[in-house]
């Protein structure tokens, strides 16, 4: 190698480091949408933690319930949304993606390629859950929607969302993500 490439390899090399160390990079691998969503995370859009910023969380505060979070990898992107949890076998318990489209709209979510059971969280531009589809199974590809515009969704393992009392009208906050 010349000397030049040998300090940008070398560069390289520390920034993968950093990030390995610091655990940046790491991240749920995501779902997937149709129609007028389509689901994944790279977690490199809106909510992803880089050094000094926290993680990214969602919290639900179910009504008479404690709150319960959930970290998030965060699908902002049409390529991270297309993707979703797509190709995962496993999702760890509390954690979740967050997909973050730019308004408030239809979506319609499906499960091609997608290998964990999930429930899927609705949730409208002013932050409160419309509409949650439980227990959605692994492998198909019929197109599942709420039926009410929604901005945000979160895609957990299924009976998560009745282990925590989510139900329509739950409050939800988003921490450490960037834009929200």
């Amino acid at each position: 190698m010349r000397p030049r490439m040998q300090r940008r390899a070398a560069t390289v090399l520390a920034v993968i480091g950093a990030a390995a160390v610091c655990g940046c990079g790491r991240g749920l691998e995501p779902a997937s949408v149709t129609g007028s969503s389509s689901a994944s995370g790279t977690g490199a859009g809106a909510g992803s933690a880089l050094l000094g910023e926290p993680a990214p969380v969602v919290v639900f505060a179910p009504p008479g319930r404690a709150p319960v979070r959930v970290a998030v990898e965060v699908a902002d992107t049409p390529a991270s949304r297309a993707k979703g949890l797509m190709d995962r076998s496993v999702l760890p318990p509390e954690a979740g993606m967050l997909f973050v489209f730019e308004r408030e709209g239809p979506m319609s979510f499906w499960m091609k390629d997608t290998f964990i059971a999930l429930d899927m969280i609705f949730i409208d531009g002013g932050r409160k859950v419309i509409g949650v589809l439980a227990d959605v199974p692994p492998r198909t590809e019929s197109s599942r929607s709420p039926g009410r515009p929604s901005q945000f969704v979160v895609e957990v393992n299924a009976g998560f969302a009745a282990r925590a009392g989510i139900v329509e009208g739950t409050t939800v906050e988003f921490l450490g993500v960037r834009g929200l």
